[in-house]
């Protein structure tokens, strides 16, 4: 990446507007991270106590030199640093444990005096139409303390007390080069050798991230001393203009690498710089996934208002998180790439904001509880009761018969005198020795008959109409929903290994399974920002790091910028 490249990406609170309801991802700086390696190495001693340059900075007041040895010495308030002019009038000498001298100079353009001061420091003379500088007042630090305070006079000044081995002429373009920097630049130069002068272009950048130099600024710097060059008959090497932010140490490895090749490839500096560049990528990379990590914690917490804005802050957040990936990797987040992977079929041109936005519904759907009421209706019913139907019918009483006195003559053996006779005589005309006799007997001749009732039918009857509430379903009357809770923070961090998947043109793959991944590492953690935090590095999968590890490598390179 180059210089200019780093110092743009100065440490932001999540450069980029963010969302009423989240805190904006918390950007760790790469430069300060390389700053924090740089100042270890420094503070560390070396067993063959070889000298490393003494860096003497000068420039305008207010141009960052004393919070450039600040951020060397890793405390901000070693050297005053207000930016008022001429807030310093003394030289400050840092030194380093590893072999390392700053040396701190009072502003110029500004008070006569202290200019006179820088011209002595660098064994220019003084300009004698201003006010004489007779001593010069030098203190010593080491270990982030002043260690003592020297006077010396002016005219028998130690040439090799403050001689530097690289000046640093330090520039804050947002202000631009006065005119009245002009003569002591061009008597610098004339002085010390433009090759011995690196100019340091100091990059503030404001409360949100932005740098306040404008392009136009840094090209009217340039301009200027490009022309100064020219006057005093030489010719400004741009490897020896480095862009860096002297507050948050964005750049600060590529002004000691600038330092290192300008003092013919320093192994003793350039020890110290790659000390930094094998330790800093992976420091920044385990910064970034907490500051991720940070972030999604926070949704947790959130609820969801509504049916119509249930996704919204996972939305939101993978918003903000693809914004951060691409100022990661220098380049903006497709938001209309490829979601599945590559041949996946129907699925494979849809955008991954959209494939993401779909799991987010299923998640969050699941949290969602509804609160009902019974639905009841007035019934009512006429009760009737069934009444037999009854006829009167005539039939045979066999109880009751009916009979008949009748007479008729029968045949019987004689029995007294007449009948003696009346057998003689039939005896003689040849019936037989038989009387006849008539008799008289109850003959049946039928029965009588009887009515009786029977059931010939039934019908109904109206007996009375019952009433009654009945419950014939339910209706919703209202939708809460639970907070996100661990599903949104792995919801969140799905998100983000989607944006780095697009980012990287790898296709985002299964998002639900990375959910789940995600979510089995996250559940016995809960969701307490701390502790997730504290295991960042585990919470995500093994090609979610992949992934951000080349997102990092495409921002170092200088991405599409």
């Amino acid at each position: 990446m180059s210089a200019g490249a780093t110092a743009g990406r100065a440490g932001t609170k999540g450069g980029g507007t963010s969302h009423p309801a989240l805190l904006p991802v918390d950007e760790p700086s790469l430069g300060a991270v390389r700053a924090r390696f740089l100042r270890e190495r420094l503070s560390q001693g070396r067993a063959d106590r070889t000298p490393l340059p003494r860096l003497v900075s000068t420039g305008r007041t207010g141009s960052g030199k004393s919070t450039l040895g600040n951020l060397l010495v890793g405390c901000d308030d070693l050297l005053r640093s207000t930016g008022r002019h001429d807030c310093t009038d003394a030289a400050h000498v840092l030194r380093f444990p590893r072999g390392l001298s700053y040396v701190d100079l009072p502003g110029v353009a500004g008070d006569d005096r202290l200019e006179n001061f820088n011209r002595v420091a660098l064994g220019m003379a003084q300009v004698p139409q201003w006010p004489l500088v007779r001593e010069m007042r030098v203190f010593d630090y080491e270990e982030r303390r002043c260690t003592g305070e020297r006077t010396h006079p002016a005219a028998g000044f130690p040439a090799d007390l403050l001689r530097p081995d690289l000046v640093l002429y330090l520039i804050a373009p947002h202000q631009g080069l006065g005119r009245a920097e002009k003569p002591y630049v061009k008597d610098m130069l004339r002085a010390v050798g433009s090759e011995r002068v690196l100019f340091v272009l100091n990059l503030f950048h404001g409360p949100d991230g932005r740098r306040t130099a404008t392009p136009q600024d840094l090209t009217e710097t340039r301009a200027n001393l490009d022309r100064w060059h020219r006057e005093v008959g030489l010719a400004l090497d741009s490897s020896r203009l480095v862009p860096m932010d002297c507050r948050s140490g964005a750049g600060l490895a590529e002004l000691l690498s600038a330092a290192r090749d300008c003092l013919g490839g320093s192994t003793a500096l350039g020890e110290v710089v790659s000390y930094q560049h094998e330790r800093a990528p992976r420091a920044y990379r385990a910064e970034v996934q907490r500051a991720v990590v940070g972030f999604a914690a926070q949704v947790a917490g959130r609820t969801p208002a509504s049916d119509a804005t249930a996704t919204e802050v996972p939305e939101v957040a993978a918003r903000l998180l693809a914004a951060y990936a691409g100022r990661l990797a220098g380049e903006p987040v497709n938001t209309a790439g490829i979601a599945g992977a590559a041949g996946s079929g129907a699925g494979r041109h849809e955008s991954w904001l959209k494939a993401f936005t779909r799991l987010a519904a299923r998640e969050v759907a699941t949290l969602r509880q509804v609160a009902t009421e019974p639905v009841v209706e007035r019934r009512s019913k006429d009760v009737y009761k069934k009444v037999p139907r009854y006829d009167w019918v005539k039939e045979t009483d066999y109880d009751r018969p009916i009979y008949e006195t009748r007479r008729r003559k029968v045949k019987v053996s004689p029995g007294d005198f007449d009948e003696f006779l009346d057998g003689v005589g039939n005896w003689l005309g040849g019936s037989g020795f038989v009387a006849e006799r008539w008799i008289t007997e109850e003959v049946l001749v039928g029965y009588k008959k009887k009515k009786r009732q029977v059931v010939v039918g039934h019908e109904r009857q109206y007996v009375r109409t019952d009433h009654w509430d009945e419950t014939v379903g339910h209706r919703e009357i209202g939708v809460a929903y639970a907070p996100l809770g661990p599903a949104g923070v792995a919801l969140v961090l799905t998100a983000w290994h989607a944006a780095l998947a697009a980012l990287a043109k790898d296709g985002t793959g299964n998002l639900a399974a990375v959910h789940r991944e995600i979510r089995r590492r996250i559940d016995p953690l809960g969701t307490a920002p701390d502790a997730l935090a504290a295991r960042a590095e585990e919470l995500l999968p093994a090609k979610t790091v992949r992934l951000l590890e080349a997102a990092l490598r495409t921002g170092e390179t200088g991405g599409a910028r």
